[in-house]
């Protein structure tokens, strides 16, 4: 067990995840990894950063269409010129690897976020390394999440909307795994220990973390929430349990609310 929780408020959310300079942020998890991604981008270009937005799975066209620019690597060799001149432009940019015949867009290989972590020219890495099917709560597959090596800050993300719900298919993506790891069974109701499970247990949300990485809890979407209580619950269990988490965070990227949980 760790030290007595401290609580804080935070303007933004990188003052919520306290990124220091030059990081590459791995985004895991459900309930507003896409939210994140370009909630986060945008705060750190309000600052000045030139910030690279990108995934290491699937993406739909209407979500990256939302950032000032897109850039594709399967357009050939001067991607690089191109990012930097778009940087320069906007100071936030997709980097994608190519259109899907569906109504996605293929990400790139976690390589090639290693390659671009390099760069000078880009200040900041925010990666969506996990997908949920829409869902507010999942647990990975074998395969799952996708996180670059270069990674130094991992968010894993749940929704509040998922505290008092059912476990079942419809609301738990991967629910079988889900059970395995938290110990639920289907038709119970999902409390916040068993959220808790999902970020401290061998198989759960930081599945596959790098070494040496930090680990971030973000509980999202506290605005349908009409008590607050089950989700401070769940931030205390957290931050209390584990060693190598460095905080959780309570609250809303919509409503720009964020109330930091960590130990002392």
């Amino acid at each position: 067990m760790k030290g007595i929780v401290r609580v804080k408020r935070a303007m933004d959310l990188v003052e919520a995840l306290e990124l220091r300079r030059r990081e590459c942020v791995a985004l895991v998890g459900a309930g507003g990894k896409t939210s994140m991604l370009l909630g986060l981008g945008g705060a750190l270009v309000k600052k000045g950063a030139r910030v690279v937005i990108t995934t290491t799975t699937r993406v739909g066209r209407e979500e990256a269409a939302r950032a000032p620019s897109l850039v594709f690597l399967s357009k050939g060799k001067y991607w690089k010129k191109e990012l930097s001149r778009e940087l320069d432009d906007h100071g936030l940019v997709f980097v994608a690897g190519h259109y899907c015949e569906s109504s996605k867009i293929k990400g790139i290989a976690p390589e090639r976020v290693d390659e671009l972590s390099q760069f000078s020219f880009v200040d900041y890495l925010i990666v969506e390394a996990d997908g949920a099917s829409r869902r507010p709560i999942k647990a990975p597959g074998p395969w799952e999440p996708v996180i670059p090596t270069s990674t130094t800050t991992i968010v894993g993300m749940v929704g509040a909307d998922a505290l008092g719900a059912r476990v079942d298919e419809t609301l738990v993506f991967r629910v079988g795994a889900f059970c395995n790891v938290t110990g639920a069974h289907l038709g119970e109701t999902i409390t916040p220990l068993m959220v808790a499970h999902l970020f401290l247990k061998k198989g759960g949300i930081f599945r596959g973390s790098p070494r040496g990485g930090r680990q971030v809890a973000f509980l999202n979407k506290t605005d349908l929430l009409t008590d607050p209580r089950p989700a401070h619950e769940w931030a205390e269990i957290v931050v209390s349990s584990k060693e190598s988490m460095d905080r959780a965070i309570v609250g809303s990227i919509k409503e720009h609310d964020y109330k930091v949980f960590e130990t002392r």
